[in-house]
């Protein structure tokens, strides 16, 4: 890859991910995208290890439970990695440990310097890093790396053999020198999918658990308070793809965060959580499914949004409205600008990306349970409207898995 392209590419992870990217040339520092400047390579210490491997992939977990992550662009030569991410919170010895790796670039001048980069990097468990780094190889080799191949791959490698055994022990246990309890990385792309595809009746359906995503403050209704801030950002994030104004979705976010600070105890808290992420998903819905000023044509849609996965045809749809078939679908392309069967379509494959996301229901299982003629056929139209097949589609989202 380009290394302006790559550039680009690192600065925009960066940004998502609220991770560190930088770009290597062995051991130079070409490239740095940061969440908060760091007042030292920090990196540094621990490239070696890193690159103590031919692999265009790898990863380092130190005994702070830093983790570290190393990709090689093998069209260039270059190496672009990643972290330190956080596993938990910050402590003193952590950062006395980080201070005396970096030794001498960095003095006890340096350690607030230090904790205020090491806090704004991400937080996140073995499990969730991982995949990243399967992301960011795919884009740069065209190959795909899953994150259980990659745990199985590397296992018995003396490289990171070590860090292999802690980092599982520690996702086994929920141990990070203290009891840590997370929220399943699923549950969170889950969320996110609903909102960002305007699903409301999917979201609702959840029946949200108290969220929760590890010790986030040892007063409990700190912690929950916490927790219900990332829920308030998952929520912006995943509306804002969904196409929702970046400027409305920063605002509403604010207003919940006011709401959420303002709360004096735990229950009162989750009276109204659950309905954050209901109101980011009802605005992406009203966006991606506007009402018409046709209330017959609105009966219409909601109709088949309600019974999508049935085989639905003209005639029926027309009965359910109280229209003839041939007015209903002269109306409705004219009011929409599409066919009746193409918007039938478009909620049928909604549904089906779901399904090859988050289910292991083979094609002809969804093809079925989608009302489509054939397996065949419903191949046809979701490569026709996605522009990938759905083994393409379910590959490329299985990174996440």
């Amino acid at each position: 890859m380009e290394q302006a392209l790559l550039t680009q590419l690192l600065a925009m992870q960066c940004n998502i991910f609220h991770t560190p990217f930088y770009l290597y040339d062995k051991e130079t520092r070409l490239e740095a995208f940061e969440p908060y400047p760091s007042p030292c390579d920090l990196v540094l210490p621990w490239l070696p290890t890193l690159q103590q491997t031919e692999d265009s992939l790898n990863y380092l977990l130190t005994k702070d439970f830093l983790l570290f992550g190393r990709i090689l662009d093998l069209s260039s030569g270059l190496q672009v990695i990643v972290g330190p991410v956080r596993i938990g919170s910050i402590t003193e010895t952590t950062l006395h440990n980080v201070m005396l790796a970096a030794r001498p670039a960095i003095g006890p001048e340096h350690i607030q310097e230090i904790g205020q980069f090491l806090n704004s990097c991400a937080s996140f468990p073995p499990e969730q890093f991982l995949p990243i780094l399967c992301l960011v190889h795919g884009y740069l080799n065209h190959k795909i790396i899953t994150y259980k191949e990659l745990m199985k791959k590397d296992a018995g490698k003396s490289i990171l053999y070590d860090t292999n055994l802690r980092m599982i022990s520690a996702v086994k246990e929920h141990t990070y020198g203290e009891t840590v309890r997370r929220n399943n990385f699923d549950l969170e792309s889950e969320i996110m999918f609903y909102i960002s595809h305007g699903m409301t009746e999917k979201l609702k359906n959840m029946k949200f658990v108290r969220y929760d995503i590890g010790s986030l403050a040892f007063d409990s209704l700190r912690h929950y308070k916490n927790a219900i801030i990332i829920l308030n950002t998952l929520s912006q994030r995943a509306a804002i793809i969904g196409g929702l104004d970046p400027e409305t979705s920063y605002q509403l976010g604010e207003i919940y965060i006011q709401k959420i600070e303002a709360c004096r105890d735990i229950d009162s808290l989750f009276s109204f959580s659950e309905n954050i992420a209901v109101d980011y998903c009802e605005r992406v819905e009203r966006l991606l499914h506007p009402q018409t000023k046709h209330p017959k044509i609105n009966e219409a849609m909601h109709f088949i949004r309600e019974n999508y996965q049935k085989r639905l045809t003209v005639d029926e749809i027309a009965r359910e409205v109280d229209l003839s078939s041939e007015y209903l679908s002269s109306k409705f392309r004219q009011v929409t600008g599409i066919s009746l069967p193409t918007y039938i379509n478009q909620q049928k494959i909604g549904e089906a990306k779901q399904l090859l996301h988050f289910t292991d229901m083979s094609l002809s299982e969804i093809s079925v349970y989608l009302s489509f003629s054939s397996q065949s056929y419903f191949q046809t139209v979701f490569k026709n409207m996605t522009g990938d097949t759905p083994m393409e589609y379910r590959l490329k989202n299985k990174l996440f898995t």
